[in-house]
C-alpha cells in the first residue's frame, strides 16, 4: 500500500504553540522500505515551563533514534527504545534548566501494511475504517485511578466524573520513570482505505468521536480542524492532527495477482454455466438457434467455439 501523510495545526486561543509533530521522510524509498512510515505527535504540558521545548525535543529524538536498530531488535523494541531515549532527553533538559518539564507522546508506525504504536499521556491515536472510528490508546490521566476507586466501591460515578483533578496526567514524557506506556500486544493489519489519526487533546476536547468519524467520511484533517474551531470554545487549546492514509498501490504485485485471480475466477464460473447449458440441451435433444447456427449432433462444435470466444472476453 501507499501511505499518504497529512497534518493540520492551530494555536487556538493560547499564547503559544506547545504541540509539535513530525514524520519520517516518506520520499526516501530506501528508508520507507526498511523501516516504514513513522508519525510522532507531542503536546507540551501547559502547566509546566518549557512545554514547547519539551514537545519539540521529544519528537525530534523519537524520529532520530528509531531507525538505529540492531539485527535482533523487533519493531516494538525499536519504538520502545526510541521512546525511552526521548524521555531521557526531556529529563536531561529539565535537570539542566532546574525546572519541571513534560510532554505527551504518541507515535504510530506503518510497516509492511501493519500498524504499530506507543503512547504516553493523553494524546490519542484512532483508526478509521469503513465509517467507524476506533480509539487505540488510553488516556493516562487521574481518571484512571478514579475509575478504579469506583469499581472498588470507594467512590460514586458522579464524584469521579466531577473530580477537579480527573484530567491531570499520571504518566508523561519527562518523568524519571514512566508509570504507564500504551503498547499493544500485536500490531493491526491495515487495508486500503484505512486512516490512522494522531491528535492532541485540543481536538477531542472540542469535538467528540462521532463528529470525528462523520467528518472523516468525506473530509480530511483540515475539515476536522475547521469543525473543532467552529465550536468557538472560550479557552480553545492548541490543536494538532496527523493522519496516515492507506491507499492501494497500483504497482503492488500482490494486488495485481488478486485482480487477475478474480478475473480468472469469473471466467471459469461463466464457462461452467455455459457448458452446463449446452450439455443440458444436447442431453435433452433440444434445438437452439444462435445467429443461424443449429445445435444438434456434430453442429454443437459451433456453440463450443462460441463459448470459448465468449469466455475469452473476460481476460
Amino acid at each position: 500500500m501507499r501511505i499518504i501523510p497529512g497534518n493540520a495545526q492551530n494555536i487556538g486561543k493560547r499564547t503559544s504553540q506547545q504541540d509539535y509533530f513530525g514524520f519520517s521522510d516518506v520520499t526516501n524509498k530506501e528508508f520507507t522500505k526498511k523501516y516504514g512510515v513513522l508519525a510522532v505527535l507531542c503536546d507540551g504540558i501547559g502547566g509546566m515551563e518549557l512545554g514547547e521545548q519539551a514537545s519539540q525535543l521529544a519528537v525530534k529524538t523519537m524520529l532520530r533514534e528509531f531507525p538505529i536498530q540492531d539485527a535482533n531488535e523487533t519493531v516494538y523494541d525499536a519504538l520502545s527504545r526510541a521512546l525511552m531515549d526521548a524521555n531521557t532527553a526531556v529529563v536531561d533538559l529539565a535537570n539542566q534548566q532546574k525546572k519541571e518539564i513534560g510532554t505527551t507522546l504518541v507515535a504510530a508506525l506503518i510497516h509492511n501494511d501493519y500498524l504499530y504504536w506507543v503512547s504516553v499521556g493523553d494524546s490519542r491515536i484512532y483508526l478509521y475504517r469503513d465509517g467507524k472510528l476506533s480509539r487505540l490508546t488510553t488516556d493516562h490521566t487521574y481518571a484512571m485511578e478514579l475509575r478504579k476507586a469506583v469499581q472498588a466501591g470507594r467512590m460514586t460515578v458522579a464524584d469521579a466524573e466531577s473530580h477537579p483533578d480527573r484530567h491531570a496526567l499520571v504518566s508523561y514524557v519527562g518523568l524519571s520513570e514512566l508509570r504507564y506506556i500504551d503498547r499493544p500486544i500485536e500490531p493491526i493489519q491495515l487495508v486500503a482505505g484505512d486512516k490512522v489519526v494522531l491528535c492532541s487533546d485540543g481536538l477531542y476536547n472540542s469535538i467528540n468521536d462521532e463528529e470525528i468519524a462523520a467528518t472523516l467520511m468525506t473530509g480530511n484533517e483540515e475539515k476536522l480542524m475547521q469543525l473543532a474551531l467552529s465550536k468557538a470554545l472560550p479557552y480553545q487549546d492548541n490543536i494538532t492532527i496527523e493522519t496516515l492514509r492507506c491507499m492501494a498501490d497500483p504497482t503492488d504485485k500482490s494486488a495485481k495477482i488478486m485482480q487477475a485471480e478474480k478475473k480468472v475466477g469469473c471466467a471459469r464460473i461463466m464457462s461452467m454455466v455455459l457448458l452446463g447449458i449446452v450439455i443440458a440441451l444436447i442431453a435433452g435433444a433440444g434445438l437452439l438457434t444462435y445467429k443461424g447456427l443449429t445445435v444438434q449432433g456434430v453442429e454443437a462444435e459451433a456453440i463450443l467455439s462460441f463459448i470459448q470466444n465468449y469466455v475469452g472476453s473476460f481476460f
